[in-house]
């Protein structure tokens, strides 16, 4: 603001002189309006001080809190703010009456400054110089002893940093503070709730960074973690679920090594599976056939195993790509299955049953489930029959079976079946080749003639010992009993070399030697 100076041509004039009984009066009026004029400019001029003061403490403030680590913040711009605050209390100096008519010319006077500080130190900035006008100099009045003089005010400006220093202060990361400084712990601001319900087997993570900046972001789920980077200030990662409540952590580490971690619950819950025989279809007819081949789909995620149910047996298969095959014997002229898939935790869920109708001649089936066998194990099965089941040193004839293979091992025997079987002994023995595992073993199931069908008898389950020969059942027809079944002899003898176990009163007498295997 300029200054503004006026010379009143004649004051005696003005304040009366001419009238000698209105000049008390007039130049009392004079005084008055000048005090109040004075109030007014102190006023002024201690609002627009105040505006000065505050605007200074807030940009210390910002100063320090973009100071970067390590620098320390001018703190004699403050002084000079708390300063120009006490300036303003000072009490006016008091005014003089004037001469009676000496008129005089206001002069500009400028106030004691302040000392000056140094942005750095040893280097002194030069005072700025703000003279404020009042309000009866704008308007041209003046009297002698009473000049209103315009005020100068002093504020101390920093001189500018060296080129220097300001090559060398950091530039502001894209992620911080609200001016930009990156100061402060990490934020992270996820998308969508924290609790989440889902039936897909992954769930989508995605958020941005709202403050600091991290050094580095990580994703947790399950106790997996793996690293994941920023586009700007978001981030988003895909996560593998496990069946029922899984726990995701996103988790900043900033340059300091201090964590922020922001976690979301997601439950998943997989749709149930759908299991379904492709073949044979319902009500088929397979004739001159002991066993048929069951095939079926499954669409769920997961590895699961199914079970294929006729009666009281069952048996597993597995699930490759969604597809599963299996060999099953055909026991009675009409059976009834069906394909079951149990996942962990929920109830098991059934195929449409198919019915498959037959028509038998006479047979012997044995299946073989074998287990633990490893790999590498190959085996087949040999079979034998003698007519005299009396004498253990009667001939022995080999005969030729059928043979099936299991779906998960071509070298293993699945399936092997005798057609028209006639009386006497028959003996079945599988001779195995390859390693065979501590615990491996053989479970047989034997299907023999009966009336309408097939009739299932279940021997002992054999235990791979390592000799690479095993007798898995001995079967006597046409009764139908095995060897193992001691329960439905009546009676039994021993000789050094044999073993005769008889029942009574039907007459019927079998011998083992000790030795047979």
């Amino acid at each position: 603001m300029a200054v503004t100076t006026a010379r009143v041509p004649d004051a005696a004039a003005w304040i009366g002189e001419d009238d000698p009984g209105a000049a008390p009066s007039r130049l009392q009026a004079f005084r008055t309006r000048r005090e109040r004029r004075h109030r007014r400019h102190r006023l002024g001029v201690a609002a627009y001080v105040s505006v000065l003061v505050h605007l200074g403490l807030v940009a210390v403030a910002l100063r320090a809190l973009t100071a970067p680590a390590g620098h320390d913040v001018d703190v004699f711009a403050a002084a000079t703010i708390v300063e120009l605050a006490d300036a303003d209390d000072r009490p006016a100096p008091p005014v003089a009456a004037p001469p009676a008519a000496t008129p005089s010319v206001a002069t500009p006077a400028r106030t004691a400054a302040m000392p000056a500080r140094a942005w750095t130190p040893g280097a002194t900035a030069p005072d700025a110089e703000l003279t404020l006008a009042s309000a009866d100099a704008e308007a041209g009045v003046t009297d002698a002893g009473t000049s209103l003089q315009p005020a100068a005010l002093v504020v101390d400006a920093p001189a500018p940093p060296p080129a220097a220093v300001l090559a060398a202060l950091p530039v502001a990361p894209p992620h911080g503070s609200p001016w930009g400084a990156g100061l402060g712990p990490v934020v992270l601001r996820l998308d969508g709730p924290r609790t989440r319900t889902t039936t897909r087997p992954s769930e989508t993570i995605s958020g941005r960074v709202v403050g600091g900046t991290p050094a580095r972001l990580i994703v947790d789920a399950n106790d997996v973690e793996r690293e994941i980077a920023l586009r700007g200030d978001a981030f988003e990662a895909t996560v593998a679920l496990r069946r029922g409540l899984n726990v995701v952590r996103v988790r900043a580490v900033d340059a300091s090594g201090t964590p922020t971690e922001e976690t979301i619950a997601v439950d998943f819950t997989p749709p149930p599976p759908a299991v379904a025989i492709t073949s044979p279809g319902d009500g088929q007819v397979v004739t001159a056939a002991t066993t048929t081949a069951i095939e079926g789909v499954v669409d769920a995620d997961g590895d699961f195993t199914v079970w294929i149910v006729s009666g009281d047996r069952e048996v597993a298969v597995p699930v490759r790509d969604g597809r599963f095959r299996q060999i099953v014997p055909l026991t009675a002229p009409v059976v009834r299955l069906w394909a079951e898939v149990r996942p962990e935790g929920g109830p098991a869920v059934r195929s449409e049953p198919v019915t498959i109708v037959t028509s038998l001649e006479p047979v012997a089936v044995l299946a073989m489930d074998w287990v633990d066998t490893g790999p590498g194990l190959e085996a087949e099965v040999r079979a034998s029959w003698r007519s005299r089941a009396d004498r253990a040193d009667a001939a022995a004839q080999p005969l030729a079976l059928g043979r099936i293979a299991a779906a998960h091992n071509a070298r293993l025997p699945e399936l092997v079946y005798l057609k028209s079987p006639r009386p006497g002994v028959y003996t079945f023995e599988v001779r195995y080749r390859g390693p065979a595992p501590a615990g491996a073993s053989l479970r047989p199931v034997l299907y023999l003639p009966a009336e309408g069908g097939l009739k299932a008898k279940s021997p002992q389950r054999t235990v791979l010992d390592g000799s690479g020969q095993v007798v898995v059942a001995r079967l006597l027809l046409p009764q139908g009993v095995l060897w193992d079944d001691t329960e439905w002899f009546t009676g039994q003898s021993e000789s050094a070399d044999t073993i005769t176990r008889f029942r009574l009163p039907e007459g019927v007498v079998w011998t083992e030697a000790k030795t047979a295997r």
